[in-house]
């Protein structure tokens, strides 16, 4: 008896021992990350003469991103040139004035470059991926197309039955048919309410006088980012950006209105009854903050609290959220996800799903239950809860920034956004900011008791009624 004793108290001793030294490992590690992180070097920033920005992050890589990021996409446009920023951007692929889409192609695959472009509601960005020993060149090549995009005739012609077709098929792509209706609810009569697409009409009216009209009054210094990441030298990069883009100048018609008069939230619904769809395809959201808003961090850590779930997915119903544990036992529902959308001068958060369709009562439930858990978000979240999201944010956010790319799309957001751009140290101590406290007063403030937009596709004779649904934003029960 007391041989085994002391063998059970030996075995204990040993478990503890190991517990404690894997918790001083996992503790080590953690303090190694963190050193790791405060030896980087921040972003550096320097506005050259014209207004142009220039901002770059030296990550020791051999590899490196340059690109630009341009102050304008949809929010510029409006009825009569609907669409002119996507078809601009597409256009940066076919060429300029000094070269052919061949010897375009030619000269980024000498050097291994690949250039990549997109547009947003709220911005144009066109980068390219390179050698750091290749970054002049990748420089030239990006104010090129950018300054002389070529906008004859013919190629004007060919890029826009190709947008024309795309806008042909958009219907087919659900879930961003649903994003286009919800934003067309929720920010109707402001330039935010437009497919990033544009119109049928627009499209075809748009002359190549008009695309040019368009870059002249929007593609001005004071509106655009030089942004490098990788192997970058921030001085060498300047003197890039005043050779190459020095002498660019502003338009006198380039001013900006001001933020209220281009954007405006209106709680409302729409719906796309198309019964030939297979499911329901719905969205829910209310006005969030814009980007490098103080309370950005925050929403981020209340949109990854309430998470996704797909019954396509074995393991997704092994949760710990509780909203999974409630919504995987709902027989009429596929999906649902949450998200948070945020530009240069509003926002959305909300949830998007897709359902049977067939009852609304589950598609109800559904919504019901995503607004008590952001009621809960609200008054109720536990400090567990809160460290699993901020770890699970921080995880998501530092292994994204491991690539050049998604760290210079960051940087160069935060450029035409922020007055302050944050060194990957100051968003890690933003993060660790957050406690229920702060949390509680953040979703309170931008979620409880606001105004819903909602849109619907396909199957939507089963949405439940906006006035049921915006009641229950200011219903306490839990």
């Amino acid at each position: 008896m007391f041989c085994r004793r002391a063998l059970e108290k030996a075995c204990f001793l040993s478990k503890t021992a190991a517990t404690q030294c894997l918790r001083n490992s996992i503790r080590g590690e953690c303090v190694a990350a963190h050193d790791v992180l405060h030896s980087l070097p921040g972003p550096e920033v320097t506005t050259i003469n014209n207004g142009l920005k220039v901002v770059s992050e030296s990550n020791g890589k051999r590899s490196a991103t340059v690109g630009v990021w341009i102050n304008a996409g949809v929010f510029c446009e409006d009825e009569e040139n609907s669409g002119a920023s996507n078809l601009i951007q597409r256009l940066f692929a076919r060429g300029t004035g000094k070269k052919s889409t061949t010897h375009l192609q030619d000269q980024l695959s000498k050097i291994g470059a690949r250039l990549t472009s997109y547009v947003e509601r709220d911005r144009t960005v066109v980068f390219a991926e390179c050698d750091s020993a290749d970054v002049e060149n990748v420089v030239e090549i990006i104010a090129d197309v950018v300054r002389n995009s070529k906008l004859d005739e013919e190629t004007v012609e060919l890029e826009r039955s190709l947008v024309l077709k795309d806008i042909e098929n958009a219907e087919e792509n659900s879930i961003d048919t649903v994003f286009d209706l919800l934003h067309k609810a929720a920010f109707q009569g402001t330039p935010y309410e437009k497919s990033l697409l544009g119109t049928t009409s627009s499209i075809k009216s748009l002359s190549a006088n008009e695309l040019k009209n368009f870059i002249d009054k929007h593609y001005v210094p004071s509106r655009i980012a030089l942004v490098g990441v990788g192997d970058i030298d921030h001085s060498s990069l300047v003197s890039l950006s005043q050779k190459y883009f020095g002498d660019l100048r502003e338009d006198g018609k380039s001013k900006p209105k001001a933020s209220n008069e281009r954007v405006r939230f209106t709680g409302s619904e729409i719906r796309y009854r198309d019964d030939s769809m297979p499911f329901m395809y719905g969205a829910v959201a209310v006005e969030s903050v814009p980007f490098g808003h103080p309370d950005y961090i925050p929403m981020h850590i209340a949109h990854t609290i309430v998470g996704q779930w797909d019954r396509r997915i074995a393991n997704s119903s092994n949760s710990s959220s509780k909203l999974v544990q409630k919504v995987c036992n709902m027989p009429d529902i596929h999906l649902y996800q949450s998200f948070l959308l945020n530009y240069k001068h509003t926002g959305l958060f909300g949830v998007h799903f897709v359902a049977e369709g067939k009852d609304i009562a589950f598609v109800f439930n559904l919504l019901q239950a995503i607004q008590k858990e952001w009621k809960y978000l609200a008054t109720t979240t536990t400090d567990e809860e809160i460290d699993r999201a901020k770890n699970a944010l921080k995880t998501n956010v530092f292994s994204q920034f491991e690539s050049n790319s998604l760290r210079a799309d960051d940087l160069g957001r935060h450029a035409l956004c922020s007055s302050k751009i944050p060194s990957l140290v100051e968003i890690e101590e933003a993060i660790e900011k957050v406690n229920k406290e702060s949390l509680h007063e953040v979703v309170m403030n931008n979620v409880y008791d606001r105004d819903l937009a909602t849109a619907g596709a396909g199957r939507t004779e089963a949405f439940p009624d906006y006035l049921l649904l915006r009641f229950g934003m200011s219903w306490w029960r839990l």
